[in-house]
């Protein structure tokens, strides 16, 4: 079968595959036996699918202006949105697993994570003069790997992610928008 056009984002978890799919939205296949990929279920998500993390229970589809949609996961052949955050004016273009939850980025710059348990997502925008547009982000042990087009790599302390802070970037020109840490 062919794949929705355009995949703009994929994770391989456990033994499913899962792709953000532009305005198709979210598509889970079951990759268990290589020679024969499934799909197993999918669902037509708000706004255009760009990015997406994948924990055991549930899945977050960065969709611009429609937010960081989050998808309950835990029967896999009926994924069910149970919440959104974000978007709007500020639209989510990228998202990554912080501890059990997720951290993602808003339009032009800053982050969106959960704080303290519940779902009301602590925001954090910085000024509009720094760096240039945060395309991608990936988080690992307590830092924060910013993809910002003209602005470089921007590498955030996140621990805690209420005092987060700068501590190094590259200004180095490159292919900034497509890493994985």
């Amino acid at each position: 079968d062919a794949l929705p056009n355009p995949v703009e984002a994929l994770v391989v978890h456990d033994h499913y595959a899962f792709l953000a799919a532009g305005r198709a939205g979210l598509f889970i296949y079951d990759i268990a036996n290589p020679a024969s990929a499934t799909l197993v279920s999918s669902l037509d998500t708000p706004g255009f699918a760009l990015d997406l993390a994948v924990t055991d229970n549930n899945a977050y589809v960065a969709a611009r202006r429609a937010g960081l949609r989050v998808i309950d996961i835990s029967t896999i052949g009926s994924p069910l949105e149970t919440d959104v955050s974000g978007g709007g004016n500020f639209p989510i273009l990228s998202v990554d697993i912080l501890e059990d939850d997720f951290i993602a980025t808003f339009y032009p710059r800053g982050f969106i994570a959960p704080v303290g348990g519940g779902t009301a997502p602590r925001t954090k925008r910085l000024p509009p003069q720094q760096f240039g547009i945060w395309q991608r982000i990936a988080a690992r042990n307590g830092y924060a790997y910013i993809a910002a087009e003209s602005g470089g790599l921007r590498i955030f302390d996140i621990s805690p992610i209420h005092d987060t802070h700068e501590v190094g970037f590259s200004a180095k020109q490159g292919p900034e928008d497509a890493f994985d840490v």
